[in-house]
């Protein structure tokens, strides 16, 4: 066996290692991803992480004694950490907007100094 024969034999077998079970010069199908269960993922990763921050930060708050302002049912109510709860302002309900195909929605230009 020559030298450029041995070469090309080592060639091979580096290729077979970075891919066992291949054959040399097989190019291996990748998956493709889609790039909406890539969003997904990110998203609930995300819920999840704030989810849990927000429940560390209640404890804490409770902890020391900081009452918790929050939402609920449209009224701003504040939390004291001994459990009494007093209605700090109450917000009018939002009406969305049912617009058809078509509707052109004019923006203003915002102009910045």
């Amino acid at each position: 066996m020559n030298r450029r024969d041995s070469y090309k034999k080592m060639r091979a077998l580096k290729r077979e290692s970075r891919r066992p079970g291949k054959k040399a010069g097989f190019c291996a199908r990748r998956r493709i991803w889609d790039v909406k269960s890539e969003d997904d993922w990110n998203t609930d990763f995300l819920i999840n992480v704030g989810r849990s921050a927000a429940i560390n930060a209640i404890n804490a708050s409770k902890a020391l004694g900081i009452p918790i302002t929050y939402l609920e049912n449209n009224k701003v109510v504040k939390e004291e950490a001994s459990g009494q709860k007093s209605i700090v302002q109450e917000l009018p309900e939002v009406q969305l907007r049912r617009f058809k195909k078509g509707t052109v929605i004019h923006v203003r230009k915002v102009t910045r100094p």
